[in-house]
């Protein structure tokens, strides 16, 4: 391999400094610091972050503040995402590196890579793109509520949700992977109602609760696999 991208796995950060980290990223990148970058991280305390475009009135707030829940804005597009036992993951690319500038091409080929990922951890071929119209999502107030050729499925089940902000040719994508999120307290959170029915947890999938270094390290070997390239460490 002779492709060198950068890989970031950053400690804790509450919600704020995460979406300033990876803007900071994406401008590094359009100026040519950076090469293509993944990165994992971690939120404190516990977050919720909504879309770009997303009305603040679809949260319940004072709910949210009365489980010490932060609430803060993404640079994506998408809907509300809970932060909360999942592992999160932002890619920045673009054109120049020989990405789409399709945003629907650009999701679709990234979540083939996270697939790859999960069929590394799981040993089963049972994930899938998401298949719902774009325009069933927008009426919806949570991420997970409906799987677009954004998302990712287990068996009709959402269990990757993914979001992009485009600059040019440039792209950042944002996605949250289910691991042992407690579905219950989501309906709380929001001012519409939630249907948890077609969401599923990793921890489901497999049948116990995965390491989260282990999940990352498949994700990793399959942006490797899948874009022949090594990850330089920074």
């Amino acid at each position: 391999m002779n492709k060198y991208w950068h890989l970031i796995q950053t400690k804790e950060m509450n919600g704020i400094d995460n979406m300033q980290f990876d803007l900071s990223i994406l401008e590094k990148y359009i100026s040519g610091f950076h090469p293509p970058t993944l990165r994992f991280y971690l939120w404190n305390p516990i977050c919720l972050s909504i879309g770009r475009n997303q009305r603040i009135e679809d949260i319940n707030l004072i709910e949210c503040q009365k489980r010490n829940i932060e609430i803060t804005k993404r640079p994506t597009g998408g809907k509300a995402v809970l932060h909360q036992e999942e592992i999160t993951y932002s890619f920045v690319g673009g054109k120049k590196d020989g990405f789409s500038d399709n945003i629907f091409d650009s999701y679709i080929e990234i979540s083939r890579v996270i697939i790859k990922g999960l069929e590394k951890i799981s040993e089963n071929k049972l994930f899938s793109i998401g298949d719902k119209p774009s325009n069933d999502y927008k009426f919806k107030s949570f991420c997970f509520s409906s799987s677009t050729v954004s998302d990712i499925n287990y068996l009709g089940k959402k269990i990757v949700g993914s979001a992009q902000y485009r600059k040019g040719d440039n792209f950042l994508q944002h996605g949250s992977i289910l691991i042992n999120q407690d579905f219950n307290i989501l309906n709380s959170l929001f001012n519409n109602p939630i249907d948890t029915d077609d969401l599923i947890n990793l921890s489901e999938v497999l049948g116990y609760i995965p390491q989260r270094d282990r999940v990352i390290e498949c994700l990793i070997e399959a942006f490797k696999d899948y874009f022949s390239v090594d990850f330089k460490v920074i």
